[in-house]
């Protein structure tokens, strides 16, 4: 069964969204098709462990309210999951062993848009008089906010742009989650009693330490990695770009525009280009297709808009208008597990562009009193603890860009830690 989509001849000249999910009868039928193992492959799976077949026999039943209630056990961000999470989940189904499995993103997404979530009730155990910082309001952040708020405590969380949501809100195009769905998801997370203060950045870290039981830094990964290259400064961030368009600013990106990088990142530059106006979109990418660390799903969507993807090329030179690049070969295994590209003698060529956006991946930036790994992330311990005794890090600032899902699960998971040390 494939998910519902507009034409990608038609649907690449405004941002509204791309698919539309499943209907009644679409629905019905997939969630029939569930097994109900004993032993259900596609909970392990799935980072947040959430009830699969719980909430799907409540489809089946036509128990909406309670399968939404079931799922936001694991996860406050039902919504976001069921539009755009990689389902981890579909590809530990049993069913999909010798045919095609339970689309389990899709059922999601079908209980999300047939609900009214006014009506789903938070329980939340009694106040503990612990106070809790959250530093970002990004997945991670706010999973953990939710968690925490439910056991009891005074969840406060900081959050230095004037919209929460983290990169959600501001790196991921509306074509794939539409702003008003992330409005609701948050609205549920403040009636578990989150409060969340936008437009307040942390200037002094070591200042609030002590003015909280427990704080995690969820801050995400923000900063762009650079390719140290000629020219690069005359580039354009793909983070701030993405940025900058979510803001609502007058982006222009002229006729043809080059995107250098083959992560989500890039992928969601190069269709957010056309959306703008791009005549010709093209991405760059050093390794090949089966190299690619975007998802296969928005590869093949951003390919059925019109965008051209180069494989084993690599810039070297940015100048005015044009970038000169060189063709690659892939070698041994590098420590990333992928093929190492390597550069071949006089094989340079160059591409004129109206615009060149750098796609190359995040990092973190430092926090003073933090120590940090040689890759520049939050050091932590296996139970995401740092350094200082009362503070934990999680999400992209220390594991680098990773999915929503994983974000959202490792948010959980130190909400738990965190509630364990404070129950003590």
């Amino acid at each position: 069964m494939k998910e519902r989509k507009q034409d990608p001849k038609k649907r690449i000249y405004n941002f509204d969204e791309v698919s539309f999910g499943l209907d009644h009868e679409q629905a019905l039928n997939e969630a029939k098709r569930c097994l109900n193992c004993l032993k259900p492959m596609c909970v392990q799976g799935c980072p947040t462990k959430q009830k699969i077949p719980q909430f799907i026999q409540k489809i089946v039943q036509g128990n909406l309210e309670e399968a939404l209630e079931l799922i936001i056990q694991d996860n406050p961000f039902p919504i976001t999951t069921g539009k755009i999470c990689p389902a981890f989940c579909e590809k530990r189904c049993v069913l999909g062993i010798k045919g095609s499995p339970i689309q389990i993103r899709l059922l999601k997404r079908y209980v999300t848009e047939n609900t009214d979530y006014t009506k789903i009730k938070i329980h939340r155990k009694d106040l503990t008089g612990k106070k809790i910082l959250i530093i970002g309001s990004g997945p991670s952040g706010l999973s953990a906010a939710f968690f925490l708020s439910k056991e009891g405590h005074d969840v406060t969380v900081y959050e230095k742009m004037k919209i929460a949501g983290g990169m959600l809100y501001y790196s991921i195009p509306n074509y794939r989650l539409p702003k008003d769905a992330l409005s609701k998801e948050l609205q549920l997370i403040k009636n578990a009693g989150v409060n969340i203060i936008t437009s307040h950045e942390v200037k002094d870290f070591k200042d609030i330490i002590n003015k909280f039981d427990a704080i995690y830094i969820a801050t995400g990964a923000w900063k762009t990695k650079k390719m140290n290259i000629i020219g690069e400064e005359k580039a354009i961030n793909a983070v701030q770009f993405l940025f900058d368009v979510n803001s609502g600013k007058d982006v222009k990106v002229g006729e043809k525009v080059i995107i250098v990088g083959g992560g989500d990142v890039a992928i969601d530059a190069s269709r957010t280009a056309l959306r703008l106006g791009a005549k010709d979109v093209e991405i760059v990418y050093r390794r090949s297709k089966e190299e690619m660390p975007a998802s296969p799903n928005e590869i093949e969507e951003a390919e059925n808009e019109g965008v051209k993807v180069t494989f084993l090329v690599n810039p070297i030179e940015i100048t005015n208008k044009k970038i000169k690049l060189v063709k690659m070969e892939l070698g041994d295994l590098d420590e990333s597990g992928r093929r190492k590209p390597i550069p071949l003698e006089n094989s340079e060529f160059y591409i004129e562009a109206d615009n060149i956006i750098l796609a190359l991946g995040q990092a973190v930036e430092p926090i003073e009193g933090i120590d940090t790994t040689t890759q520049g992330t939050i050091q932590v311990d296996q139970n995401y603890k740092t350094n200082i005794s009362n503070v934990w890090a999680g999400g992209d600032s220390v594991t680098g860009p990773a999915t929503v899902i994983s974000a959202l699960s490792v948010g959980k998971r130190v909400a738990n830690e965190i509630n364990k040390e404070l129950s003590q």
